[in-house]
Order: structure tokens, then C-alpha cells, then sequence
């Protein structure tokens, strides 16, 4: 299998939310102009240690060659629901999912939502 080679200048969208006081971002950056159709990600979250940027890091550098290997952002998203770790509880910066259980499952969540129209995993039910 052939691993996709990323353009050297493409489109990325930032999110930044706070969780527990601590900002996380996710950028994803797209494989090309023509479709938003997302080919790495980063996930960055402040006031951790080094162990724990590492971990956060390496998490993302491998869903990035698991998109660029051609598997499904779905499939490496819905790979990160439910992952306990902190910080986790109450989210803002986010319109759509207001509370998590860490920021995988946040990052997992908002890509469903975002990338692959999975509104059922909204935190913020419409009235």
C-alpha cells in the first residue's frame, strides 16, 4: 500500500477548545483544494507534561499515515470515543459538544461532526 504524499502547501482549519482550564487545538490539514477531504492531524494540549505531549503527538502522527494510507477518517475518529483521559468534563469553544471524557474523545467527536456529518454525536441537542 502506498502512503499519499501530502502537498507542501495546503488548507488547514484550527479548532481551539478549553477543557478543565487547559486550551486544546486540533488542525487538520486536507490532502488537496479541490475537497476538504482531511489527510493529517494534530492535536496539541497546553499546560501537560512532556510525557503527555508525546503520547498526544504520536496518537496524532499515527492517524495522519492511517489517512494517508487511505483508511477512513471515520474510521480512525470512531477509533477515539469513549477514551478516558484528562483533562475531561465540561468543554467550551465548541458548538456543538459540550462536555467529554478527554480530549481524544473530543477530537474524535468533532471530526465525526464536522468531516463526516455524524450529528448524532452532538452534546447540544436542537430544541
Amino acid at each position: 500500500m502506498t502512503r499519499l504524499k501530502m502537498p507542501n502547501r495546503r488548507d488547514c482549519i484550527t479548532q481551539r477548545i478549553v477543557i478543565d482550564g487547559k486550551k486544546i487545538y486540533l488542525s487538520v490539514g486536507f490532502k488537496d483544494d479541490l475537497n476538504l477531504e482531511v489527510g493529517e492531524i494534530f492535536l496539541t494540549v497546553q499546560k501537560t507534561g512532556a510525557q503527555e505531549r508525546a503520547l498526544y503527538d504520536e496518537i496524532a502522527r499515527g492517524a495522519s499515515k492511517r489517512l494517508q494510507l487511505g483508511e477512513s477518517l471515520e474510521s480512525v475518529a470512531e477509533g477515539w470515543l469513549g477514551t478516558k483521559l484528562k483533562p475531561c468534563g465540561i468543554v467550551s469553544g465548541d458548538k456543538d459538544i459540550r462536555f467529554c471524557q478527554g480530549p481524544l474523545d473530543w477530537a474524535g467527536r468533532h471530526l465525526l461532526i464536522n468531516f463526516c456529518s455524524r450529528t448524532d454525536l452532538s452534546t447540544i441537542k436542537e430544541a
